[in-house]
């Protein structure tokens, strides 16, 4: 509403929320889902992904940053009024409510607790913080919603585990994982650009029908060691495929995050989705540069 507000078009207002919000599971330090199974399959800590996805979700954004200001100097759209902006000594006053996200970078970074263990710990502090301020505290219609809500987001996330799960236990036990292996690698004809095109695709019509989680433990068991067969470090490949099951959420036809950003910006859906599409195009790109130059993985 405020990007309308200050003439923005509709259509590019949904397209920078959905693009920016998509990116929001990139973005360390508290990334996406998928990103604490990314450290699991790999074995290594959370924080040797976070470490790694600093930089390419520092170029996302920043190009996203640069396409909406080169829109608005084109538009001539000015800034919001001071009067309108909020205080600092209001900001500060809040800012303690962002401790609970400090303590969980501590937790699972330097201190290496294990992600249920830092889950824990951190859920209880929140709910001493919150205590300190009347707005935030809890009561017993807060606390029942809050209990509705995490079981809500508890059961999209069960079923997408469990139904990979089957996927994954069948595609293991036939050998059709390491068959799709060799197919993938075989049409690549020894070519890793071919193969990395190949990978693209099929990660985002699976990322289209998939929760992000879902897609991704798909791909990391059935493709995955194509791409490590092939000489990709480890690290690239699985982000690789993190970048592309995400990035299916701006993708047409099917851009679930344009839409849902087109229903409140009450605009086309597709000007949307194609929109955010455009927007979104330093995600398609990125994954190949840190395939091609792991430095920008910090590896």
């Amino acid at each position: 509403p405020m990007m309308k507000k200050m003439k923005f078009e509709p259509e590019f207002a949904g397209a920078v929320e959905a693009t920016a919000s998509t990116g929001g599971q990139i973005m360390p330090p508290i990334m996406g889902a998928a990103a604490f199974l990314v450290a699991e399959i790999l074995q290594v800590s959370y924080w040797d992904v976070v470490k790694a996805a600093v930089i390419p979700a520092f170029l996302y954004f920043a190009a996203i940053l640069m396409t909406v200001d080169l829109y608005a100097r084109r538009k001539g759209i000015e800034g919001l009024d001071k009067s309108e902006l909020p205080t600092i000594s209001k900001l500060i006053k809040k800012g303690y409510l962002f401790s609970p996200l400090v303590l969980l970078m501590i937790l699972i970074g330097p201190l290496a607790f294990s992600i249920t263990k830092a889950g824990i710990y951190v859920l209880l502090f929140t709910l001493i913080v919150v205590s300190f301020n009347k707005e935030s505290r809890f009561n017993k219609k807060k606390l029942i919603d809050t209990f509705i809500s995490a079981g809500k987001g508890c059961i999209s996330v069960a079923i997408a585990c469990a139904l990979v799960g089957i996927i994954i236990g069948t595609v293991v036990g036939s050998g059709l994982g390491y068959r799709l292996s060799n197919v993938l690698v075989t049409a690549a004809g020894g070519r890793l650009n071919i193969l990395l095109i190949m990978t693209m695709f099929v990660s985002l019509i699976l990322g289209m029908g998939l929760p992000t989680s879902a897609a991704y433990l798909v791909l990391a068991t059935m493709v995955a060691p194509a791409m490590i067969k092939m000489g990709v470090l480890p690290m690239a490949a699985h982000l690789f495929l993190f970048y592309f099951g995400i990035i299916s959420n701006v993708t047409p036809p099917v851009a679930m995050a344009s839409y849902a950003a087109a229903g409140i910006a009450q605009c086309n859906p597709s000007k949307c989705g194609f929109a955010a599409f455009k927007l979104a195009i330093s995600g398609f790109i990125l994954p190949f540069m840190f395939v091609y130059n792991p430095v920008l993985l910090n590896q």
